[in-house]
């Protein structure tokens, strides 16, 4: 039902275009490889890279993906799902509910879509009266504070004369703005919370007041400046009101259209049973009732909706019940209206054939296909795992180094006041100098002998990978809190692999999922070698420009 609410308030041009690629790209799709009788095109290219994280072009990271690589994804992706209908998984209920949920729910947008197009947006003529309306401006400062006696206390300073700005800057928990002296900026008078709007009331610039209580705590509040202004003054407001009454008119044709709906299939609503439905009720025996309740609610083209499915539709937005919230009522109402709209909409979407849309039916049949392959894979990966003790055994044996802890070290070092005291300093130390002896001498040495090297120290502190550790290794220049250190690995502790009976979980975890690679490339090599797999002439510069055009590393479209 969101998808409904944000139709309502805006319009929904263009959400079905980041499903999936547009017709315009479908109509020239270019063939790249062919595996038996069926193909992979620049369409499930483009699905896959949308699939991918974008590389921003230029940091330091920057890696494009390989065009070789992306091919033979795009080749194993099809032979999946070619697996997954020959053994029928397409008929699997989970998957016909999912591709079936995904296309009346895209045809219900796509009809509300086209709803929202006969909105005319209105003309300044006719928003004359909004662009003249005079507002009142206020320009408040404020502190707040975590208790009503602290905001009553500095009250009390400003009266005998203290300065806003800095108890403001002393003590307002608004870190953001107390360096400002409160200053929240302008504002309309009546976009301010109703206890604002009270507390500012009959304020001359100047003065203030409190303490007055919010969510975040409790405010003294100082009206800085006021102004009067007219909502269209400048091109930024009046394009807000315009974009304020275009959606406006959307929401109003909406919900004329579904009124239109429920007149049209004859819907019936029994209000007077929902109203008696009483969901903030903290009684088990009436939950129990609205659980379990077969009452009908409402009468649907093909469709009666019950007092249990609402109370289902309920829970599931609210996990923790309603039970005992004021608002109980309100919430039940707004729950089953949405449901009715949402319902009456997915049905004429459908009646009216905005499911079989091209966009619709790519994305219907990208999500099948992807069903398919993680059926199949599940299926690769649901064999027994039982490895023997004498498997385990020669696993752990064969990677004792990742059941090895990293080794502590000692280290001799000193810290010295810049770069360049360090870089000689570890010159010298390389050329065969005595750390003490040179700490003791050498020029910019600020600190002869550390703390941080008295005693052992992880590898990490020293900004070593476990596999760099090596004793007589030199180290620097590093950045520390003194200035930079230089230091000379004197010692590594010996370490021995934990013991199997320590770490057999982990050990069989990385079999498992060892094994689980090997068996989807032992499956997908299986497959590759059953199907006839042609590769299209030109599909690898293809697929390369495409890339280059998804990274943005290129202006010049690819099938252009």
């Amino acid at each position: 039902m969101k998808a409904v609410l944000a139709a309502l308030a805006l319009l929904v041009g263009g959400a079905l275009a980041a499903a999936s690629p547009g017709s315009e790209v479908r109509s020239r799709a270019h063939v790249l490889a062919r595996i038996d009788a069926d193909s992979v095109t620049t369409v499930e290219l483009l699905q896959l890279l949308g699939s991918l994280p974008r590389p921003t072009p230029g940091s330091p990271d920057f890696d494009l993906p390989d065009a070789d690589k992306v091919l033979r994804r795009l080749i194993q992706n099809r032979l999946l799902e070619q697996e997954g209908y020959r053994i029928g998984a397409q008929d699997d209920p989970t998957v016909k509910n999912q591709v079936w949920e995904l296309s009346r729910h895209r045809a219900m947008l796509a009809l509300l879509d086209s709803v929202a197009a006969e909105a005319k947006a209105p003309q300044d003529d006719e928003l004359s009266s909004a662009f003249d309306r005079v507002s009142v401006m206020n320009r408040v400062s404020h502190i707040l504070v975590d208790s009503e006696d602290l905001a009553t206390a500095l009250l009390d300073s400003l009266d005998a004369g203290a300065s806003f700005e800095e108890l403001a800057g002393r003590h307002s928990l608004d870190s953001a703005r107390a360096d400002a002296g409160g200053d929240l900026g302008w504002a309309r008078e009546d976009l301010y919370v109703p206890e604002f709007r009270s507390a500012l009331e009959g304020l001359t610039p100047g003065e203030y007041a409190g303490p007055v209580s919010s969510e975040q705590g409790w405010h003294v509040l100082r009206l800085t400046e006021t102004r009067t202004e007219t909502a269209g003054q400048s091109d930024a407001m009046r394009d807000q009101l315009r974009e304020a009454a275009t959606r406006e008119r959307v929401r109003n044709r909406v919900r004329d259209y579904v009124e239109e709906l429920k007149q049209k299939h004859g819907v019936v609503l029994h209000d007077s049973l929902v109203a008696s439905l009483d969901y903030g009720s903290e009684d088990p025996a009436v939950m129990k009732q609205l659980r379990e309740s077969d009452a009908v609610v409402a009468e649907l083209p093909g469709r009666r909706l019950t007092v249990r499915e609402l109370t289902r539709r309920i829970l599931f937005e609210h996990f923790h019940g309603i039970q005992g919230k004021p608002e109980a009522a309100a919430i039940r109402d707004k729950a089953f209206d949405e449901w009715v709209t949402e319902l009456l909409l997915r049905h004429e979407a459908a009646a009216l054939g905005f499911d079989r849309q091209p966009t619709i039916v790519a994305a219907a049949d990208q999500l099948e296909r992807e069903a398919m392959r993680e059926i199949v894979i599940k299926m690769i990966l649901d064999r027994p795992f039982e490895p023997t003790d004498e498997e385990v055994e020669s696993f752990y044996r064969e990677h004792r180094e990742a059941f090895t802890p990293a080794p502590r070290v000692r280290a001799m070092g000193a810290y010295l006041e810049d770069a360049e005291s360090a870089r000689r300093f570890r010159e010298k130390v390389e050329a065969g100098a005595d750390v003490d002896w040179l700490a003791a001498r050498a020029e910019g040495v600020v600190d002869p002998t550390p703390a941080a090297f008295a005693g052992w120290m992880s590898p990490e502190a020293l900004g070593l990978e476990h596999g760099d550790v090596r004793a007589g290794s030199v180290l620097g220049p590093v950045p520390v809190e003194n200035g930079w250190a230089v230091a000379r690995i004197a010692a590594v502790e010996p370490v021995e692999p934990r013991p199997l009976a320590e770490c057999r979980e982990r050990v069989l975890s990385m079999m498992k999922n060892e094994r689980s690679q090997e068996g989807i490339s032992a499956a997908i090599r299986r497959l590759e070698e059953q199907a006839d797999i042609r590769v299209e002439s030109g599909a690898r510069d293809e697929t390369t420009m495409w890339i280059d055009e998804w990274a943005g590393v290129s202006t010049t479209p690819a099938s252009q």
